[in-house]
């Protein structure tokens, strides 16, 4: 259902960039630009040069004056060569064979913030672009390839953010031979030390021999590199360790390497010592770093070290053996006084030392008599507080003492701020020594290092993103009166820089200089800021912009107006005729120069937030539009798919095409041509988006068409808000800004979340409901992948945009509605990001589910993805390492609303006062205990099982909890003399905790005694439900025939006991004194069961038991039969009648009482027994029962309590109760014991 337009006429895609292979999942939808997965970004430009305080300002854009004597009118230069500037001593010129793709390679990594840089060799005209994973090499001065303009040579990735740091090391190879129609080689060698070497590069990248440098150490890593000679090359680290670099001349030898080491004693046989760096010497300085590796030294096969301290000079033998630190030499103590000197005035020449003066060595090259020049900056903190430069040219003292003295030195009139770093700071040396380039990012000092000589120029570059990335000057002209250097910019310029040294010679004592033209006074700063804009680099010097006569209002007020001018393309300074994507880039680079303007000068004070933000949404909506006019471009070119509906309908730019064509007919503009909207409303240009999701909405079946058509819809939005993100990232990275949201995001206005949302969720109603298990492999096709892939980054820029929409609305605290927004968008967004994140894990894209969660901090979203997706709860660790509690307690609530206590309890011991925090707030003794006893916290463990306890269902349990209770509390004690234990009062503590276990035994019993009736009864086979049925007719069949309330709750207990479940005193009383009616026996030991668990709960619990006290005794008198025992009284039987007393259930209470020391006020008389018991005495076993069978319990218990009244009343209950009491007495009198009466 995909298509390719045809027979439209636009212009030919661009070549292709080169990359190495992307595995992002945004790579298909981002600009090329951000397609290089590299390195470190480098530091933006503005950093380095801004405030260098530069004298001279000769941009390479000036051309030659009329008239004047130019070294550019005497020099024959190539046909492809354009003079930037010339001078009578020197030119610069631009050479245009520079191929196409290596030219926007070059500018692409500029705008990527990406770390790259390159060589130049000048004999083999061939050059190389080092990034962290490939070389790009080319060729100029020729006619380029058209088939293989450049080739690209792969090197080892970086592995970790210490060599992101470095690049790789390479090296040009010459040829072998003097022929220099022979081609060159590459020699590529990483921080880490692989080597890679091509012997040829006409061969391409495939032919190649790798080594490996054996030997760095932790921190150590490859700094330098330089050839000794044809097959030999000296690699030198950081901490100033030499290796030798061998490579084969013979195609079967492999590329070897081995570290220069110096020979056992040799030292001490040349008297280094003598020098004063015995015992180790300079190289043995810890705090050593290497600044650069120079060939030659004493002899042709020596090698120099320049460190941060001194320089070291090895003597390098061809073989493996036989290396020879011939000498070393404190630099800083030889150059520092001699600078000091220059520094200090006549009246302070007897001074020895100067305070807060600090002297670097920068770089070093070598002259052609074999002299040492050194680049060095010295600040002197109590001079002009600026960095300075200087050239120190060292001579060898005379032969045979190995030391070296000041030959020369020529301090340079450039200077630095103090806090900028002049690491990026370099040396080079013409070919016969005359001439000295000093390079800057993007200035280049020329100077002549000849001591009758006082010549220096700077050249700077005229765009201020570019940089010299590479520069060569070891090549002279043929008459040798010349010096020419070549150097590359990051702009995709290569540019030869000519030196007439005859004629530098002849000027002895002149300084070149060119002073800034003066920028003529406006009367608005609009009209200022409209110079710096619309015309850069007019003059023939740089354009100095002043504002200093604006007020703050002023300028921020014309910088606004003049943005949106820009962002509108109102302006008289645009043409019709140019191109439109040319006519956005220069709307981009205007806001830029804008941005820059302001902020680069001496009213960057005076910029606020809010300008800086609206200049930055204007570049959003530039950069947008150019995006969405490129993938127009190529969708209509045929490089871009489109669905075939579109093409059919003659819309051969898909689906973008008609949106714009909808959003310029519903603005009244009265055109379909795309122009207008690209030129005339790129305000507006996310207005475009309501029109693409008009195409998308309603689609109501799955079919490819409409899958084609979702997916270009989301191509669209994507294109537009990464475009947003990108440019704000790069511009806020290159100059230093944070955002600080006093400006509301135009992506988030109007309907556009809302818009964006529904193409997320449109995008995942596509997928089917029912997916394959994710431990389950499942080939997914390609449009499948793409949707799921674009609905992660749709859920992405949603989540940003309500961010940003946040941090704006958390900005306006002065406003009301604001602030009631505010809430609105965190309450919605809270709700939202779950429903968002929830769906990716159904459509295959659960590691961006995870991405999300943890992007966007929603950790109870983050917590729950850990613990059920599986393979990710290692994940669970880092987790909680880096979010600490705000992670942790997510988790820990989502176990505990799981129910997995064991996984909260048993995380690992570092996290243990997260959880006791976690637990403190929550009723849970039931795993509380565990982590207290951990904790050794034994007093808190001991009260949370004593609670848990209380809480458990399960007999078991319960009882498990309380014996762990009684251990935890005697753990808890300090107990010194055990003999006295019973007696204290953790003595009884431990007492009550042992009688509390023990009344579960009763339950146990009766469990036990269920059991023994249903095997008696021949149902042990039968289901659960009619075993309880069985026990309540045999034991309760006076109760379960009337089928009232009170006998469905006495199922119910009797069906948690045979369970194994805890049931109350309340149940209990019930259970024990309304059965076995035909077992007296029985029946009367379940009643001194009852009091005695009436009595342990009045004590252990300090409950009120008078309720259920009260049905024990009234069922106990009513288990009697009193008219027979009176009747057999009457008969005068009065043995027969004192032993049918001592066999009523109310006897053997009452003796229990006595024998057992039982409370006596346990003990009630019948007639304070006639008091019914309350309904709450059954409220917890009620809460099962509908409340329409409440009134039929009360019933039962009137009738209860009916009959026992009318025995008080009529057989005089009250006396019988004297009478018993009396006979327990007598029969407990041993005891000593009575009974109130």
């Amino acid at each position: 259902m995909f298509t390719s337009a045809r027979n439209q006429t636009t212009t030919p895609a661009a070549p292709r960039i080169p990359k190495t292979p992307n595995t992002n999942v945004r790579s298909a939808n981002r600009p090329a630009l951000f397609n290089e997965q590299l390195a470190t970004p480098r530091q933006p430009h503005h950093a380095q040069t801004a405030h260098t305080p530069f004298r001279s300002k000769t941009p390479t854009t000036a051309r030659s004056r009329p008239g004047t004597p130019s070294l550019a009118q005497s020099q024959s230069r190539g046909k492809n060569e354009t003079c930037l500037m010339s001078k009578e001593t020197h030119a610069v010129f631009e050479n245009a064979d520079v191929p196409a793709e290596v030219r926007e390679y070059l500018r692409t990594m500029r705008g990527s913030g990406y770390a790259f840089s390159s060589v130049i060799d000048q004999k083999s005209s061939y050059a190389v672009i080092i990034t962290h994973t490939q070389l790009l090499a080319w060729q100029y001065g020729h006619k380029p390839n058209a088939t293989r303009p450049y080739d690209a040579y792969p090197v080892e990735q970086a592995s970790n953010s210490n060599e992101l740091q470095y690049l790789p090391k390479v090296c040009i190879v010459p040829s072998q031979s003097n022929d220099l129609r022979k081609p060159s080689g590459l020699l590529a060698c990483t921080v880490r030390g692989d080597l890679r070497y091509w012997q040829s590069l006409v061969y391409g990248p495939e032919h190649r021999k790798d080594g490996f440098v054996e030997g760095l150490e932790e921190g150590e890593w490859i700094q330098n590199m330089v050839l000794l000679d044809k097959t030999t090359y000296m690699a030198a680290t950081n901490l100033c360790k030499l290796f030798k670099i061998t490579i084969p001349t013979v195609e079967e030898n492999p590329v070897t390497c081995e570290e220069v080491k110096q020979a056992k004693g040799w030292r001490k046989s040349i008297g280094l010592n003598f020098l004063g760096w015995g015992g180790g010497g300079l190289l043995g300085q810890l705090d050593k770093k290497l600044v650069t590796v120079v060939k030659g030294g004493m002899s042709e096969s020596d090698v120099t070290l320049v460190s941060n301290v001194g320089l070291h000079i090895w003597s390098v033998s061809r073989n493996e053996v036989g290396h020879k630190l011939v000498t070393e030499q404190d630099l800083l103590a030889l150059i520092k006084p001699s600078l000091q000197m220059d520094r200090m005035d006549v009246d302070d020449e007897e001074e020895e030392e100067q305070l807060g003066f600090n002297v670097q060595i920068l770089d070093a090259d070598r002259t052609s008599d074999g002299k040492l020049c050194l680049l060095v900056s010295f600040l002197d903190e109590q001079g002009d507080g600026y960095r300075h430069f200087a050239l120190v040219i060292l001579a060898e003292v005379a032969e045979g003492r190995k030391q070296f003295v000041i030959h020369e030195k020529k301090h340079l009139e450039v200077k630095r701020g103090p806090e900028e770093s002049n690491n990026d700071v370099k040396l080079h040396l013409s070919d016969d020594g005359i001439t000295a380039f000093v390079v800057f990012p993007h200035v280049v000092v020329v100077t002549s290092t000849a001591s009758d000589v006082n010549f220096e120029d700077d050249i700077t570059l005229g765009n201020m993103d570019d940089q010299i990335v590479a520069f060569a000057a070891k090549e002279g002209v043929p008459d040798g009166s010349r010096s020419v250097a070549i150097g590359v910019s990051s702009g995709g310029c290569l540019l030869k820089f000519l030196v007439d040294e005859e004629k530098v010679r002849a000027r002895k004592g002149v300084v070149e200089r060119d002073a800034p033209s003066e920028i003529q006074k406006g009367s608005q700063a609009y009209e200022k800021l409209e110079q710096a804009v619309y015309y850069p680099g007019r003059g023939q010097n740089t354009v100095v912009l002043d504002l200093g006569g604006f007020t703050a209002d002023e300028i921020n007020e014309a910088a606004v107006e003049l943005a949106d001018s820009i962002l509108r393309g109102d302006s008289a300074h645009y043409s019709e005729v140019t191109a439109t994507d040319v006519h956005l880039q220069d709307r981009l680079r205007q806001l830029d120069l804008l941005l820059r303007s302001i902020i680069d000068g001496s009213v960057k004070d005076n910029v606020t937030p809010h300008t800086i933000e609206s200049l930055l949404a204007n570049a959003e909506k530039i950069y947008a539009a150019l995006k969405l006019w490129e993938h127009l471009d190529k969708v209509m070119a045929g490089s871009e798919e489109t669905w075939t509906g579109y093409h059919d309908q003659g819309h051969y730019g898909g689906i973008l095409d008609v949106a714009i064509k909808q959003y310029l007919n519903d603005v009244g503009q009265g055109t379909d041509d795309l122009d207008v909207f690209f030129r005339k409303h790129v305000a507006n240009v996310a207005g475009v988006l309501e029109h693409v999701q008009r195409q998308d909405r309603g689609v109501a079946q799955r079919d490819l068409g409409t899958v084609a058509r979702v997916q270009e819809g989301n191509k669209v939005f994507l294109m537009l808000y990464f475009a947003a993100r990108d440019i704000r990232q790069d511009w806020m990275r290159r100059w230093g800004f944070k955002r600080e949201g006093v400006v509301r995001p135009w992506l988030a206005a109007d309907n556009l979340p809302d818009n964006l949302q529904e193409q997320y969720e449109l995008t995942c109603a596509l997928f089917p409901d029912e997916r394959v298990p994710s431990n389950r492999e499942r080939i997914v096709s390609n449009h499948e992948r793409v949707l799921s892939n674009q609905a992660a980054e749709l859920a992405d820029e949603l989540f940003g945009i309500y961010e940003a929409e946040i941090q704006y609305l958390g900005t306006q605290t002065n406003d009301a509605n604001a602030q009631k927004k505010l809430e609105q968008i965190v309450k919605k967004k809270a709700i939202l990001q779950p429903q968002i994140i929830a769906p990716l894990v159904k459509i295959g894209r659960t590691p961006e589910a995870f991405n999300l969660a943890e992007k966007y901090k929603n950790f109870a979203m983050l917590a729950k993805l850990s613990v059920e997706q599986a393979g990710y709860a290692k994940g669970i660790e880092f987790y909680v390492e880096n979010y600490k509690r705000d992670f942790a307690f997510e988790l820990f609530e989502f176990y505990l609303a799981k129910g997995a206590y064991q996984a909260l309890l048993t995380q690992p011991r570092q996290y243990g006062d997260y959880v006791d925090e976690f637990l403190k707030g929550k009723e849970l003794p039931q795993i509380k205990w565990i982590q207290d006893v951990g904790a050794g916290r034994f007093g808190d463990a001991h009260e949370s099982l004593t609670r848990s306890a209380k809480e458990e269902d399960s007999v078991v349990k319960r009882r498990l909890a309380l014996n762990l209770s009684k251990l935890a509390y005697v753990a808890s004690l300090d107990v010194e003399n055990m003999a006295d234990f019973d007696r204290s009062e953790g003595g009884k503590v431990v007492q009550r905790i042992t009688k509390a276990t023990d009344s579960l035994g009763v339950l146990d019993e009766l469990r036990h005694h269920y059991a023994a009736y249903v095997e008696a009864a021949g149902k042990s086979r039968e289901p659960f439900d009619r075993k309880v049925t069985t026990v309540m007719n045999v034991l309760y069949g006076n109760v379960w025939r009337d089928q009232n309330t009170l006998a469905r709750l006495m199922e119910v207990d009797v069906r948690r006991i045979m369970g194994g479940e805890f049931v109350g005193m309340d149940a209990l009383v019930d259970l024990l004194t309304l059965g076995h009616e035909n077992q007296p026996v029985e029946r009367g030991e379940n009643f001194e069961a009852c009091l005695e668990g009436l009595w342990l709960r009045a004590r252990l619990e300090e409950r009120d038991v008078s309720a259920g006290l009260r049905a024990l005794w009234r069922r106990a008198w009513l288990s009697v039969d009193w008219e027979d025992i009176m009747r057999e009284k009457g008969r005068g039987h009065s043995t027969q009648h004192t032993d049918r007393l001592r066999h009523t259930i109310v006897y053997r209470l009452l003796l229990q009482v006595k024998q057992h020391e039982i409370d006596q006020s346990l003990v009630l008389p019948p007639s304070a027994c006639v008091e019914p018991a309350p309904l709450d005495f059954y409220a917890q076993r009620l809460a099962t029962l509908p409340p329409s069978e409440h009134g039929d319990l009360a019933r039962n218990i009137y009738h209860e309590n009916q009959a026992l009244d009318k025995l008080v009343r009529e057989q005089s209950a009250d006396k019988w109760f004297a009478e018993l009491c009396n006979y327990a007495n007598q029969e407990a009198a041993v005891n000593g014991m009575e009974l109130d009466r």
